[in-house]
């Protein structure tokens, strides 16, 4: 009997030893895996074009951006064959934005007078366990054919504001360039509001670039 009770404890320590490294190699494992995973999604955000090299029109340019106080943003950059005044007109009628741009789910002009717009936007982004969703409601400055200026007046950001830039590259081909400098109220680490702008903007751009080649092609 003793030897048999001696065995069973044995075996039941063994199996316990194993637990206890079958749980310490999860950890191993969850801690080595998660990172790599991360590292790569941030890394795949690097692979758009320099400004240089913005010659292909399906892509656009990414590049991160520092004011002098430390405020970090995105200046972007798109090639969209159409004429300047077409493209104007697409990024500049304000209330159909919602309709093409995706997870932006209400555009509307609170009001108008002397080329100031007070704009009201909703929508919603995330990452990972990260989900949000914003309310914005911003004041724009349009200065015709050349650039928008915009600034966040209230809504889930610290500070929001820009501008959107077009440049004429003759008469079928127009730069749109968009910076901002943003970030929101709610928690997120800085690596994760990055990723989210370098994702989400290149996406906006390409469906506007898509948005006004269909109206272009209409007239």
């Amino acid at each position: 009997h003793r030897g048999f009770e001696s065995l069973s404890l044995r075996q039941e320590n063994c199996c316990t030893l194993r637990r206890i490294e079958m749980r310490y190699y999860l950890i191993f494992l969850r801690s080595m895996v998660v990172p790599a995973i991360l590292l790569s999604l941030m890394g795949a955000t690097n692979v758009f074009p320099s400004q240089d090299n913005l010659t292909v029109k399906e892509e656009v340019a990414l590049q991160e951006i520092e004011t002098a106080d430390g405020r970090e943003g995105i200046l972007a950059k798109i090639i969209i064959p159409a004429p300047l005044e077409v493209v104007w007109a697409v990024i500049t009628d304000y209330e159909k934005l919602s309709d093409f741009i995706p997870d932006m789910k209400l555009s509307k002009v609170v009001e108008k007078k002397d080329g100031e717009i007070i704009l009201h936007q909703q929508g919603e982004s995330g990452f990972l366990m990260f989900h949000f969703n914003v309310d914005l409601i911003l004041k724009l400055v349009e200065h015709r054919y050349q650039r928008i200026e915009f600034n966040q007046v209230s809504g889930d950001f610290d500070y929001f504001e820009g501008e959107w830039k077009t440049e004429s590259l003759g008469d079928r081909e127009t730069m749109l360039i968009y910076k901002l400098i943003a970030h929101p109220k709610f928690y997120a680490p800085g690596w994760v509001v990055r990723y989210m702008l370098k994702r989400d903007i290149p996406v906006r751009l390409k469906a506007l670039r898509e948005r006004i080649l269909k109206i272009n092609s209409l007239q």
